[in-house]
């Protein structure tokens, strides 16, 4: 008993001394995970690509570019399988960030049978985001420290260019485009490769990946030059033409993905026009039908380059436009009201370039009765003529000069007289304001003068004068002298009436002579019992004298004061 009782103690203190020595020999374990997520790796590539991405290559990558964290992983770090060594879980996660998306994911072991090395295959178009974590042992069989750092990383699966199209302000996109735009401007190109859908830009323009590059090539930088080249996403692929200076450039933009793919532009730059009316606001008489009241001017025309013009009416039932691509349109008034005449210039930037509109003019246009419109026709002595007056001239090569004014601009529009034969109407050097009637013969015409408004005044032009033009036969006594019935003054003006008409008095007309002072300012002959005086000056006295003429024949003078306050 005693022997058996020795034996166990002896095994008991055998067993207690093994234990103690398998105890001693464990070290501690330290195992820390970091609470920051690595998030700036992305990767592109193309639908049915694989690439294989290093750990060691996602390593470096966030130790030169996430933001607050650089240098913060070992560099021999391997891409963590869950589950432990034992290979039972996956090293990396998959999840599709846009609809459709899809990838494959291969993981490869080294010797150590270690995750050092992924392969990815784009499956389907899209964005996937992949994630894991990232590990390190400071021994890789009996470690006693480990660190793991979780990353995601975002895989951008992009559709093979089969082709690109040009998105700018030109007509056509595709193909040749003939682009037009002006001098010192500047166009902004967008280009989208083919084949396109919508989808493909919402996912890149969310995470705002630049992964569509492109290359530009210029046949002259002197015309136009291509500046800030950039890609901020599928179908954005943007650079900037500037012109320089009126020429030709041909402009080629290819895929750099696939430089079979791409797009030519036939840049033309165009010195830019200047366009103006002949008036801002015109005044028309109810009725009436104009040529060539208002026109069109363009300036700057460059030899590459041409201009259509087209007239509008805003109200066609107030005023009508004919003849409405033409410098000057005809325009026809129906009724009185104010109207909106449009002038619109298109030059050939103005057509092909969406991003340009036509250049418009707006002319307001009164359309008044006659009786509203205030016209002035005199002579050169400041004799005022209406409608039906009589004109007279004596000596053959008489020339009575006359000028027009309406709405006080000058108004001259056109001029005929009805028997040339009697005497012609011709233009002074001032055409717009005055004309001059030159006696040929003794006889009678009816001049016509038609004012910028269409409105019409007719008189009577009578050389050498007979009995009946006058109304009494001529007479080798004197005629009578004049008698005034009243003198006003109103609105800078002076107003004189006779008690008749001339024949009352035995006489051809008035001899009319106005002084200022001692100055002369009127010396002419009237034939109507009616006078008025412009111009009259304030604080002045005026003298005018009156007699009565008939041939050489003449009363004696009357005259009469009349001071202006």
């Amino acid at each position: 008993m005693k022997r058996l009782g020795d034996k166990l103690v002896t095994a008991i203190l055998l067993f207690f001394s093994i234990s103690v020595l398998a105890v001693s020999s464990v070290q501690a374990m330290t195992i820390t995970t970091s609470e920051h997520t690595y998030t700036s790796y992305s990767l592109n590539i193309h639908n049915g690509q694989e690439v294989n991405i290093k750990s060691s290559d996602m390593v470096n990558y966030y130790n030169n570019n996430e933001k607050g964290f650089i240098n913060t992983i070992e560099k021999n770090a391997w891409f963590y399988r869950t589950g432990g060594q034992s290979g039972l879980g996956n090293a990396i996660m998959i999840t599709p960030l846009s609809k459709g998306a899809g990838i494959s994911v291969y993981e490869i072991e080294d010797s150590n049978k270690l995750i050092s090395t992924v392969k990815i295959k784009g499956i389907s178009v899209g964005c996937t985001r992949i994630s894991g974590l990232f590990e390190w042992r400071n021994n890789i069989k009996n470690p006693n420290v480990i660190h793991k750092y979780p990353f995601q990383a975002v895989i951008y699966n992009h559709v093979n260019v089969n082709g690109m199209n040009i998105i700018s302000n030109a007509k056509s996109n595709t193909g040749n485009i003939n682009y037009y735009f002006y001098e010192g401007s500047k166009e902004n190109i967008v280009t989208n490769v083919l084949p396109f859908k919508s989808e493909y830009i919402s996912w890149d323009k969310i995470h705002n990946n630049a992964i569509q590059f492109i290359n530009v090539k210029n046949s002259n930088s002197s015309v136009a030059a291509v500046t800030n080249l950039s890609s901020t996403g599928w179908g954005a692929s943007t650079f900037v033409l500037n012109g320089l200076k009126s020429g030709n450039s041909t402009v080629k933009v290819v895929s750099s993905d696939n430089s079979s793919y791409g797009c030519t532009m036939n840049v033309k730059v165009i010195r830019k026009p200047k366009y103006s009316v002949s008036a801002n606001e015109i005044t028309l008489v109810k009725g009436t039908s104009v040529n060539d009241y208002v026109k069109a001017f363009v300036t700057n025309l460059d030899s590459n380059n041409k201009c259509s013009i087209k007239w509008t009416s805003s109200n066609p039932a107030l005023l009508e436009v004919k003849n409405n691509t033409a410098a000057s349109p005809a325009l026809m008034t129906k009724g009185t009201g104010t109207v909106t005449l449009k002038c619109e210039f298109t030059d050939l930037v103005a057509a092909n370039n969406k991003g340009v509109n036509p250049t418009a003019i707006n002319i307001k246009v009164n359309v008044k009765d006659d009786k509203e419109i205030k016209n002035i026709i005199k002579t050169s002595n400041n004799t005022y003529i209406e409608e039906g007056d009589l004109i007279y001239s004596d000596k053959v090569g008489d020339v009575v000069f006359v000028r027009v004014e309406e709405e006080g601009m000058e108004a001259v529009r056109s001029f005929v007289s009805s028997d040339t034969n009697v005497c012609t109407v011709e233009p002074t050097s001032r055409s717009g304001y005055s004309f001059q009637i030159v006696k040929r013969k003794a006889g009678t015409s009816t001049i016509t003068v038609t004012s910028k408004s269409g409105k019409v005044v007719t008189f009577k032009y009578i050389a050498s004068p007979t009995v009946s033009d006058v109304g009494e036969p001529y007479s080798n006594k004197k005629p009578l002298k004049p008698k005034f019935k009243s003198i006003k003054v109103k609105n800078k003006k002076i107003y004189i009436s006779f008690k008749g008409k001339p024949s009352k008095y035995k006489a051809k007309g008035f001899q009319i002579k106005v002084k200022r002072g001692k100055k002369t300012v009127i010396k002419c002959k009237w034939y109507k019992k009616k006078l008025k005086i412009t111009n009259i000056k304030k604080h002045s006295k005026y003298v005018i004298y009156v007699r009565c003429f008939i041939g050489n024949k003449f009363s004696k003078w009357v005259k009469r004061t009349k001071k202006v306050k």
